[in-house]
């Protein structure tokens, strides 16, 4: 602190912030003038509500996901799940909030959650009708896996492998407005759970690695070319705790983010995976 190498670091960090927001109004508004140049004024109107939707967000949530602030206690990110007003008089006792992260998942059209007694399902993304979400054109790699994204859509060819991809070009948008159930009676949920009807399991176990810092802060790349100790200290972690090996506690797997499977995480069953990992045998 005393060195004011901070300064120099935030400085840093507000001008990419800054740059990244300008590239953007930018980019979308060369497509409003195309838009009005080749007479597609509806077109012209979306991409000036992008706009305005880039230019006006609140600021302290710009500034936490480019890394200029700490994310972790600042409600930056959090959706709801709007209720119709039609959906009775429980409808307007409910708020139903989640983290964005935990949001596209629980509350993704389609998708179904039991409150206040009563089934909801979610029957698209929310929009305001002066903005317009913000959409990115996305690919990724069938040769190496890498994960590439743009304002405008993707080259086909992967920058680092060279190869071509076949796959239709894909893009997706942020609900940042959040989610909206469906209209009409709710039906009650019932005691008995649906049947799964498909499993993704192909036999062999995989990893995934990946960082929910925005942009990345480069820790998922700094464990995978340190997995070995990484491995070593969590299975040190895992298997010195002095909770039961039936269940966990915050001490070893608990965290905030994997609330809802508190009961269902076992550190005996950690310690087991990690010695697979390690390749040493359990038995």
């Amino acid at each position: 602190m005393e060195s004011g190498v901070w300064v120099d670091e935030l400085d840093r960090l507000l001008r990419a912030a800054g740059q990244i927001l300008e590239q953007d109004v930018t980019a979308y508004g060369e497509r409003r003038d195309q838009a009005v140049a080749a007479r597609k004024y509806w077109l012209a109107d979306t991409y000036q509500k992008v706009i305005r939707n880039l230019t006006q967000r609140e600021l302290l949530g710009v500034l936490a996901n480019r890394n200029v602030l700490p994310k972790y206690g600042f409600p930056v990110d959090t959706v709801e799940l709007r209720i119709p007003q039609d959906g009775g008089g429980v409808a307007g006792q409910l708020e139903l909030t989640r983290d964005l992260s935990a949001a596209v998942h629980e509350y993704a059209p389609g998708a179904e959650i039991v409150a206040g007694g009563h089934l909801w399902a979610s029957a698209g993304v929310y929009r305001l009708p002066d903005r317009e979400l913000v959409s990115r054109h996305y690919t990724v790699c069938g040769t190496c896996g890498r994960y590439r994204e743009a304002t405008e859509p993707v080259d086909p060819t992967c920058t680092a492998c060279g190869a071509t991809s076949t796959a239709a070009p894909r893009r997706y948008v942020e609900p940042v407005y959040g989610f909206v159930a469906a209209r009409g009676p709710q039906r009650r949920p019932g005691r008995t759970p649906p049947r799964r009807s498909w499993s993704g399991a192909d036999g062999m176990p995989s990893l995934l690695l990946f960082d929910t810092t925005p942009g990345g802060a480069g820790n998922v790349i700094r464990i995978g070319e340190h997995l070995e100790p990484v491995v070593e200290a969590a299975l040190a972690r895992v298997g010195g705790c002095e909770c039961g090996p039936e269940s966990s506690c915050h001490a070893c797997l608990r965290t905030f983010r994997n609330e809802r499977f508190h009961e269902l995480l076992s550190r005996g069953e950690a310690v087991v995976l990690l010695d697979a990992l390690a390749g040493r045998s359990t038995s």
